[in-house]
């Protein structure tokens, strides 16, 4: 499921030629177990996740999440122990209201990951950074440009149908 969004996100991005992806981040139920005071239980390789998704450029992580401000900062401590940078909080001020969006309700996001959305924190964190490095490599391809027309229709990003190589993930560095 995780996969399928960020794959089209990054259709999109390329179809449209944005420079940014935003993902929308819940903390509750998907970075973090339990959350009192300063104890902090997060999700196995949510960290990871983060990490990957704060370094790798075009991506922009927004947290989201009902917590106040003055009860994030345990959080935000433990973000930046473990390398992790949220640029917002509840909001893209990149993206604002336009002749075709009302962005001043609900801000703009390209993929959400969010427990109550279907986001399983137990497997999708992995499946995350999975799908991120395919579709950095998908899209990077020099020879991209000979089958992106088949992306619109069916993007397996499992095997790139021009070099017909499989897994071509586990091979390349982002």
């Amino acid at each position: 499921m995780i996969l399928n969004a960020i794959i089209r996100a990054y259709q999109d991005k390329y179809k449209r030629n944005w420079d940014t992806i935003y993902f929308a981040i819940d903390l509750h139920g998907t970075i973090i177990k339990k959350y009192t005071g300063d104890d902090i239980k997060v999700y196995e390789k949510a960290a990871e996740a983060l990490r990957f998704i704060t370094v790798i450029p075009g991506i922009i992580p927004i947290l989201y999440t009902s917590t106040s401000p003055d009860n994030l900062k345990p959080f935000y401590k433990w973000c930046s122990e473990n390398g992790i940078i949220f640029k917002y909080l509840n909001e893209n001020p990149e993206c604002p209201s336009n002749k075709t969006g009302d962005f001043s309700k609900k801000f703009y996001f390209n993929v959400l990951l969010d427990d109550r959305a279907g986001f399983n924190p137990d497997t999708d964190w992995l499946e995350t950074i999975t799908a991120i490095k395919t579709a950095e490599i998908m899209f990077k391809c020099p020879k991209m440009d000979i089958c992106r027309r088949s992306l619109e229709f069916s993007a397996d990003p499992w095997m790139c149908r021009t070099c017909s190589k499989n897994d071509y993930i586990l091979d390349e560095k982002v």
